[in-house]
């Protein structure tokens, strides 16, 4: 019988397994900022070329930018977020919220399930000094939809997501960065547009599954969305179930009728 990992735990495990090497030669936070944050586990830290300075990553948090290579390079490419409100759903370390600051966003809303990721991405957004222009709101399992924490009349510009992207129920709360059961997260997300997108926003999204992406595609259909591939020429039926890196997705809502 074989005893290989799913793609995900896959990901997962390499993720931990990560942490508990890096962590080992990892700067220290002092025990102010410990304080301050409410945090007293293990850190590691991590590097990548979108921001100036490393990541915090703490337990429990996932972490693998190979999700999202496109998405930053658009966000550091292009002026879609500069002067524009965004929200970010399933924050984890903070890298998209932080991204879209360091792009020029005036403002990021985050959000996550997973509480230590909330005090993670808090700390890395006052560790990069964008802290004034970033906030990070923690969903709850019981109240878990895309919106669950967005006030009704809450509005974004631009709305980024690299959520979880298989059809599986989450164990613990690290898997909820891993599994979308029944696809909840996605629906409730496009469910939301039409309340929470200003007029002529974009929504953007990294998906590395193609049960994933079929099933995107499948919902926007039923709700008069259109979804576009942005910057990748890959044929989504020769790609195996899971696949990185992700693929960069915009779900285009169409305009209002006055």
């Amino acid at each position: 019988m074989s005893h290989r990992l799913s793609p995900a735990l896959a990901r997962l495990a390499l993720a931990v397994f990560a942490f508990q090497v890096v962590r080992a030669r990892a700067q220290e936070i002092t025990p102010e900022e410990r304080a301050r944050i409410g945090y007293a586990g293990p850190v590691s830290w991590v590097t990548i070329e979108d921001l100036p300075r490393p990541l915090a990553q703490f337990e429990t948090v996932f972490w693998d930018p190979r999700d999202t290579p496109s998405l930053r390079r658009l966000l550091r490419s292009s002026p879609v977020v500069k002067g524009k409100e965004v929200l970010e759903i399933g924050t984890g370390t903070g890298l998209l919220a932080l991204c879209a600051l360091t792009a020029g966003a005036s403002r990021v809303v985050a959000t996550d399930i997973n509480p230590h990721a909330v005090k993670n991405a808090t700390f890395n957004g006052a560790r990069l000094a964008l802290a004034p222009r970033l906030e990070v709101r923690q969903v709850t399992p019981e109240r878990s939809a895309a919106f669950a924490v967005i006030r009704p009349d809450e509005q974004f510009d631009v709305i980024l997501s690299n959520p979880p992207w298989v059809n599986r129920v989450p164990a613990s709360i690290d898997e909820y960065a891993l599994y979308d059961a029944s696809f909840q997260l996605m629906r409730t997300l496009l469910d939301g547009l039409p309340r929470h997108l200003r007029p002529g926003g974009r929504v953007l999204l990294a998906y590395g599954c193609v049960d994933g992406i079929r099933t995107l595609r499948t919902e926007c259909a039923k709700r008069g969305y259109e979804v576009r591939v942005i910057d990748d020429t890959r044929d989504l039926d020769r790609l195996p179930e899971e696949f990185l890196p992700g693929m960069l997705l915009e779900v285009v809502v169409p305009a209002r009728k006055p």
